[in-house]
């Protein structure tokens, strides 16, 4: 998980979740292999859930999936190490943007497991060693929070853009602005179905997308809100409607930049790379037949088939649904509201991260408006 533990910039020490997954390039279900024990004195103030009203169901649900940690059976555990052991190390980071990211940035929050550096960390070791193509860069997902999270949470305020500009290339800055926005119409839903209802051939077609930025900016006068209208309809949020066009203009406290992005249909395939393997640190180690009912396991599973489908499945995250396993004890800590949390159908699941993330997006005058282009 990702807390606030006050110190800016910590070493490395994977759990033994993302050494099996950095040495094996895979995601794996290991019930009846590891136990599951509550976290002593969780606190979701702490984590980037912070930021979710308490006593809530989505409070509730977050605090449920993460207020755990794993014991891995001694052999397995000695297996990760040993695999892991193999496994090459990236090359050195870039010590002046770790420079920016102490010196310029907050990220003194927590995530899922460990601090937020180590999910950075994760990411960026996992994309250096299985997304490797000529277009991609393990530093886009070093970086890939530096907007923001969907719990609105911003490690960087809009002033200190140039600065990023400066410290990587035109085509990674390019991915990182787009990362925060893309994750945010992904937990919405349309997107991802509307990708999902498409076959190779009309994936084929796909020419670019436009959406809107959710990047931070900083509280100085805004902009007059753009009433073009020029997004498709089909997929309005109601942030984008004329009344709260009229409430963003006239906000001045926590507002994104909003503004509108364009990615062309490799540069949104590459980001979908990216996301896929930034889900993977989200899901659970074990006993996916009942536990794999999250937002995030839905939006890897259907971004592996769409980027398969597309022919753009570039990464390598292997999964394979023949090896779910039940739920078997120890999977899950021995509480009440774990066990129900699980028997939540995923629907349910799903449709309450959609509502949640479009009220993070209201709050700070993000619109989840947006439009795929396609050729004839």
């Amino acid at each position: 998980m990702v807390l606030i533990t006050g110190a800016a910039l910590c070493p490395v020490a994977h759990d033994l979740k993302r050494k099996q997954a950095l040495a094996t390039g895979r995601i794996t279900d290991n019930a009846t292999r590891l136990t599951a024990t509550l976290v002593d004195q969780f606190d979701l103030s702490r984590t980037i859930f912070k930021t979710l009203p308490p006593r809530s169901l989505p409070a509730l649900f977050a605090r449920t999936k993460i207020d755990m940690h794993y014991t891995f059976d001694p052999r397995l555990a000695a297996e990760i190490e040993k695999a892991y052991s193999r496994v090459p190390r990236p090359v050195a980071d870039d010590s002046a943007i770790f420079k920016f990211m102490h010196e310029e940035c907050d990220f003194s929050i927590e995530h899922a497991d460990g601090s937020f550096l180590d999910h950075l960390h994760f990411c960026h070791e996992y994309a250096a060693r299985y997304y490797t193509t000529a277009s991609s860069s393990p530093r886009v997902l070093l970086l890939h929070s530096i907007m923001g999270v969907g719990t609105n949470c911003f490690p960087m305020t809009l002033e200190k853009v140039p600065m990023l500009k400066s410290l990587v290339s035109e085509k990674d800055f390019a991915q990182l602005e787009a990362f925060p926005s893309i994750l945010r119409l992904l937990i919405h839903g349309y997107l991802l179905n509307e990708l999902a209802a498409c076959d190779a051939t009309k994936l084929g077609r796909l020419r670019s997308i436009r959406f809107h930025s959710a990047c931070p900016r900083t509280r100085a006068a805004l902009p007059a809100p753009d009433r073009s209208d020029s997004l498709s309809r089909a997929q309005r949020h109601p942030s984008s409607s004329p009344f709260y066009a009229t409430w963003f203009a006239s906000s001045v406290v926590g507002l994104l930049d909003n503004g509108l992005l364009t990615l062309t249909a490799a540069q949104l395939f590459e980001n979908l790379n990216y996301q896929m393997i930034h889900a993977i640190d989200f899901l659970p180690p074990a006993s996916w037949k009942r536990t794999s009912g999250t937002y995030f396991f839905n939006i890897f599973v259907q971004l592996q088939s769409i980027l398969a489908r597309a022919g753009q499945l570039r990464a390598r995250v292997g999964y394979d649904p023949a090896e779910q396993q039940p739920l078997v004890d120890g999977a899950i800590p021995n509480t009440w509201r774990h066990y129900l949390i699980e028997l939540l159908p995923t629907t349910i699941v799903i449709n309450l991260a959609a509502k949640t993330i479009a009220k993070y997006s209201a709050q700070v005058g993000h619109s989840l408006a947006y439009t795929l282009e396609w050729s004839d």
